[in-house]
């Protein structure tokens, strides 16, 4: 069974960021042309970490605050990032999206998810049930683990048999 563990772990750690690397993928056909990835990739940033400082932001990009910094002037030019002092240290420059860096990213969205769904959509129903339960098992697993007494073997031994974990 170790071995299987280590099969999928390995797995999972190949097909995760290609995965991943398709989503973005899609995402980045519907940004708009003048706008750079780094660019879209910080308006990502800035929706998923509201009120992000721009030192965050830059470690994050891994950038100097000085690029940082033209990058976020260049977005904020755009209309697409507001820069605000901080709430509770005005000194702190906080970010986040303006209403039209959110439409552009809900677009972009709603283009990747409708060429997702097309993708999927060739599936038999059981197979999508499939993929539906296998998903919920693999966040149960890594993201939302169940607090508990038990190590993680015993949990895993106490999982109904016919499951992928």
């Amino acid at each position: 069974m170790d071995d299987k563990i280590e099969e999928l772990a390995v797995r999972l750690m190949e097909g995760i960021p290609r995965l991943m690397g398709y989503i973005r993928s899609n995402m980045r056909q519907y940004r708009q042309p003048d706008l750079s990835l780094a660019q879209f990739r910080t308006l990502l940033f800035c929706r998923r970490h509201s009120r992000a400082s721009l030192s965050a932001l830059a470690a994050h990009h891994g950038l100097s605050l000085a690029t940082a910094s033209r990058m976020v002037d260049n977005l904020v030019r755009r209309g697409l990032i507001v820069r605000e002092s901080g709430l509770e240290d005005r000194r702190q420059i906080e970010l986040h999206l303006s209403h039209q860096g959110m439409k552009l990213l809900t677009l972009a969205e709603k283009a990747t998810l409708k060429n997702l769904q097309e993708h999927l959509d060739y599936l038999p129903p059981i197979e999508i049930q499939k993929i539906d339960e296998g998903f919920e098992l693999l966040l149960e697993a890594l993201v939302f683990p169940k607090t508990s007494d038990r190590s993680h073997k015993e949990k895993r031994d106490s999982r109904p048999k016919g499951r992928l974990l």
